[in-house]
């Protein structure tokens, strides 16, 4: 599986106090466009499923290549993530500055299977920067994307 190369996203929530929680998800996907849904799947290991289980709303991120560090710091076992990188308030939902993408929705159903938990979170907003390329993981680590030249893309 480390040939499978996929973008690197973060899932941001609110915890039951109202504080920001994060962590790095590689297993999301595009479910239905219409209603437009995505699909989040975490594993019954992350530190972070308790509170993606008691979530109503979240944000989904697909950062920017230059957010290798966020998505170290969303990846690792610190309390105060939150304070490491730039973010903001968008209604419940904490939101990371300068993702490449940002989507915030409601989480509509959750599905067990096998080692997973899926989340399913319909849309309710979509914010697409003008200008970036994503970070990705490939070979077990994450790295910027590197887009073949016209002349090579034939």
């Amino acid at each position: 599986m480390s040939l499978f190369a996929t973008s690197v996203l973060a899932i941001t929530v609110a915890d039951e106090s109202g504080r920001p929680r994060g962590l790095v998800a590689t297993a999301v996907c595009s479910y239905t466009v219409s209603p437009p849904t995505m699909l989040v799947s975490i594993s019954h290991d992350s530190r972070s499923l308790n509170v993606l289980e008691h979530a109503e709303t979240v944000g989904i991120h697909i950062l920017d290549d230059s957010q290798d560090q966020t998505a170290s710091i969303l990846a690792g076992k610190g309390e105060d993530k939150f304070s490491q990188f730039a973010w903001e308030w968008e209604g419940a939902v904490p939101v990371i500055r300068d993702s490449l993408v940002t989507m915030t929705g409601s989480i509509t159903n959750r599905f067990e299977y096998l080692d997973h938990t899926l989340f399913f979170v319909g849309l309710d907003d979509l914010v697409v920067r003008d200008a970036g390329s994503p970070l990705v993981y490939f070979q077990r680590r994450m790295r910027a994307l590197e887009l073949a030249s016209p002349a090579h893309a034939a």
